[in-house]
């Protein structure tokens, strides 16, 4: 039996998300045309021949990649992500996005406890000077947009619901300190067991 965790996961068909801190949220339009005269450079076309924004997303080959969205940054993680979500390490300022591709035991104890065993080198840089303010940091999926319609969108930690403008999906927000951010990637292969991808923010 597949032990699940306490956290609220973002389930999806597979395909990239996006992290964005709020400032950068309205300008991402995930599958919908560039509104207002904007031009997006993708080789990637989902559907149509106009490049879009998950086009953008759609054409990041590694396992995480920064690109700019409006004045600000957004982060593409993974090509095939079928479950994420955001955890903390407990009674620590440490917290991560986990990516589950497959896993026998999904528990938060689990998930801790192999995040805990890697060992330094198995960690790569894969986005530095990341600037975050006030508002919460968004887990989506990159063919949505915070411009359409209002759905639940959901603070892990907190477990509030907020109501905030949405395309499609279920986002997942994270509430941290303002500052200056790096962020590393760890894939681990467990055979059978599980197929892990974490993405470690690291404040300074």
């Amino acid at each position: 039996m597949c032990k699940e965790s306490g956290w609220h996961w973002l389930v999806n068909d597979g395909g990239p998300l996006i992290v964005l801190p709020g400032e950068a949220a309205s300008h991402w339009e995930g599958i919908t045309a560039p509104s207002n005269g904007r031009v997006v450079e993708a080789k990637f076309r989902f559907d149509t021949d106009t490049a879009t924004d998950y086009d953008r997303a759609c054409d990041v080959e590694t396992v995480a990649a920064l690109i700019s969205v409006g004045a600000s940054w957004g982060l593409v993680i993974d090509q095939d992500v079928p479950n994420a979500a955001w955890m903390k390490l407990p009674n620590t300022d440490t917290f991560f996005i986990v990516s589950v591709l497959y896993a026998n035991d999904r528990s938060d104890q689990q998930i801790i406890h192999v995040f805990r065993s890697r060992k330094p080198e198995e960690w790569e840089r894969v986005a530095s000077e990341l600037s975050v303010g006030n508002d919460d940091l968004i887990l989506m999926h990159a063919a949505d947009s915070l411009r359409d319609n209002y759905i639940n969108v959901r603070n892990p930690e907190t477990k509030d619901v907020h109501s905030a403008n949405i395309d499609i999906g279920s986002p997942i927000l994270y509430r941290t300190q303002p500052g200056i951010y790096h962020v590393d990637a760890c894939q681990v292969n467990l055979a059978e067991e599980a197929h892990f991808t974490f993405f470690r923010f690291v404040q300074g």
